[in-house]
């Protein structure tokens, strides 16, 4: 049998869920497959949007359904839990999956007692974290329209501290602090609860010091070496205990001791599959 990972999307969570999963598990990765390919899918991993061809396939072939961050953004953000459940639902009707995953153990437990949770691998680092005397450099990968009003805050107290607030660093393996905060409105419960943990996850594989906002994601994934941050004052507390390198460099070890890579997810795929098809 050979694996089919298709999926309408060119974002980060398909080249994530997609191409980098994918070739981990040795699949045929079609972003638009033709009708002729779908149907020679067996199985077939559908990463968040299904295309038409899978919408009209005719096969029997197991079809697993990676939900991702499947609901209208940013507008869907407002939505609370059992809307949100409801379009997945409404989605998987028309999708018509054998099995589901969720990126969280939370988004899991909401959806329901069959779907399997499968975190979110980050990149690989030639070179891990080198932890310097003093903080330079805060950064933070993505889009700065997410952070909103903590664009201005983060702005603010890197000019007070003498520090540099970077959006997307060239590698972040130079980069002294990374943020992984939200603000609205791309913040509500699908955020806080059904987002991915690969911010976190990349910080852990590069053993760089970061500060979270409490999303479930990061939490079901911490080492114990993050900071929490939901509102200036902890944002303010963390770069206090953060601009120590003594503090960082226990961080950065606690972080190191949770990497999980493409090759770690298609193995627990892998072995979740083995019980089901």
């Amino acid at each position: 049998m050979t694996l089919l990972v298709t999926g309408k999307g060119s974002g980060g969570s398909w080249k994530i869920r997609g191409e980098q999963l994918g070739a981990a598990l040795g699949a045929k990765v079609v972003p638009a497959p033709s009708q002729a390919e779908v149907e020679a899918g067996d199985p077939i991993l559908v990463v968040k949007r299904p295309t038409d061809a899978i919408l009209n396939r005719k096969t029997t072939a197991p079809l697993v359904w990676d939900i991702v961050d499947a609901w209208p953004q940013p507008e869907g953000n407002e939505w609370k839990k059992d809307k949100l459940v409801a379009h997945v639902m409404q989605t998987a009707g028309r999708i018509r999956p054998d099995f589901m995953i969720a990126a969280t153990r939370r988004m899991a437990e909401d959806l329901g007692p069959d779907v399997f949770a499968l975190r979110h691998h980050g990149r690989v680092y030639e070179k891990q974290n080198c932890i310097k005397e003093k903080v330079g450099v805060v950064a933070y990968e993505g889009s700065a329209r997410y952070l909103g009003r903590w664009v201005e805050k983060v702005t603010a107290e890197c000019v007070r501290r003498g520090w540099l607030f970077v959006i997307n660093p060239k590698c972040l393996t130079e980069v002294d602090i990374v943020l992984a905060l939200r603000d609205y409105p791309h913040k509500g419960y699908g955020t806080d609860h059904w987002k991915s943990n690969v911010k976190l996850q990349n910080a852990q594989n590069s053993g760089t010091p970061i500060i979270c906002g409490r999303e479930s994601g990061y939490q079901e994934t911490a080492s114990g070496g993050e900071e929490w941050a939901d509102t200036p004052e902890e944002l303010l507390r963390a770069f206090d205990k953060l601009s120590g390198q003594a503090e960082r460099l226990v961080a950065a070890s606690l972080l190191r001791k949770q990497t999980y890579t493409a090759a770690d997810a298609a193995r627990d795929f892998t072995k979740w599959r083995a019980g089901k098809f």
